[in-house]
């Protein structure tokens, strides 16, 4: 197992360097062609506590300390580094949730790292870098929010008229979460999947069911948070 591995000098022979933060959270392995010596370390109380004013402005939780890998590279590696970032399960109240984040001094906001997966099992978290940066593992508890224009309350005949859909669903945190839009026939519970900007008319199989209806939509972020929103009743 690659964590049973230890720093080492590095050897003209040897392909991988491996480093290791003093206390052993953080482990990072890259190839020595394109990469120059990097270091882990906690980062100080200042910058600690300046990073996390930008975590709780973000509704994010920060659940690990806050490791720097450095120095600043500009611009992406070709060969990722791969990071193992170890936790403490008994510190984190749900596993599932857990998000390995990296800080960009540019916005002065925490962004998702896009390559890593979590291992519950073994209580870490396992993530391709392209570039160094400050890196932490947070929560994110907050679900995203939906938000239905139209249709609005009214009443459209199935002769003439069309049912335009329009929605906006937003995170408190990159990316954008995943959904999910259907019609829902009220007396019925017959639904029609429909997407953001169409226009939904006579001719399209279900809407030709007279009576109640709504636009549902169910969305999802990475972390697991769902939102499920429900907007005015349209009568056909």
């Amino acid at each position: 197992d690659i964590i049973s591995l230890t720093p080492r000098p590095l050897r003209p022979e040897d392909p991988f360097i491996i480093t290791k933060s003093e206390d052993e959270a953080v482990i990072i392995v890259y190839d020595r062609d394109v990469a120059p010596d990097l270091s882990v370390v906690v980062t100080d109380d200042t910058t600690a506590h300046f990073v996390s004013l930008a975590a709780d402005s973000q509704d994010l939780t920060l659940v690990t300390k806050i490791y720097d890998i450095s120095p600043d590279i500009l611009g992406a590696f070709d060969t990722p580094l791969e990071m193992i970032f170890l936790y403490d399960p008994a510190t984190i109240p749900n596993e599932e949730a857990i998000q390995l984040v990296n800080y960009n001094p540019s916005t002065g906001l925490w962004e998702l790292v896009q390559d890593f997966e979590v291992d519950v099992l073994n209580n870490r978290v396992i993530a391709r870098l392209t570039h160094t940066s400050l890196f932490a593992l947070v929560i994110d508890l907050t679900p995203p929010e939906v938000k239905i224009v139209r249709p609005v309350a009214g009443t459209v005949s199935i002769f003439s008229d069309s049912v335009s859909i329009s929605f906006t669903v937003t995170d408190n945190f990159a990316p954008a979460p995943e959904h999910t839009a259907f019609l829902k026939h009220i007396p019925t519970g017959e639904t029609i999947a429909v997407a953001n900007g169409e226009e939904i008319s006579d001719l399209q199989a279900g809407l030709r069911l007279t009576g109640d209806w709504r636009l549902v939509v169910v969305a999802e972020d990475r972390a697991g948070n769902k939102a499920t929103q429900e907007g005015d009743v349209f009568t056909v």
